[in-house]
């Protein structure tokens, strides 16, 4: 479900986290209430509990994930591209990535999920009572396999 800025129009519903697949690459979306480091830190925690998405509202800061496994190896090598962009429905865009996103030697399994792909941002403002909309693509450059993905959360309206 790639969006873009002409098909912005239609509403995503909102959810917090989507997978696709595409062949063996298997690719997953999520957005959590936490920031970058305290994902980390969950992450670390071997099996910390992580709030869900539960509403969003103007400042709050917001975790994007982007994960993937089944990626094909080349040589040794992985080469997998991430294109991300946040949007909403009336045509605002924001590129945020469209770049390799981990290439180069890898040792481990490709079967296990890998996190290709994180950063965290505060909900801007100018969003309040609109829904954000964060689409991804993810491409396994060795097969050329792709997983088009879409997560979105409707912004509270805060104190008015």
């Amino acid at each position: 479900m790639a969006l873009t800025a002409a098909g912005a129009g239609a509403l995503v519903p909102p959810g917090a986290t989507q997978g696709g697949r595409s062949g063996e690459l298997i690719a997953m979306a999520t957005l959590l209430p936490m920031t970058e480091d305290e994902f980390t830190e969950a992450q670390a925690a071997g099996g910390a509990r992580i709030a869900p998405l539960d509403g969003t509202a103007p400042g709050e800061t917001l975790f994007f994930g982007l994960f993937a496994a089944g990626f094909s190896l080349r040589d040794g090598a992985v080469d997998m591209h991430c294109r991300v962009t946040l949007a909403t429905p009336d045509g605002w865009r924001q590129q945020v990535s469209d770049a390799p996103c981990a290439s180069g030697a890898f040792e481990a399994s490709p079967r296990d999920a890998y996190l290709l792909l994180g950063f965290d941002f505060a909900v801007p403002g100018a969003l309040a009572g609109r829904q954000l909309i964060v689409t991804a693509e993810v491409v396994d450059e060795v097969t050329g396999a792709s997983v088009p993905l879409a997560v979105a959360t409707t912004i509270d309206r805060g104190a008015e």
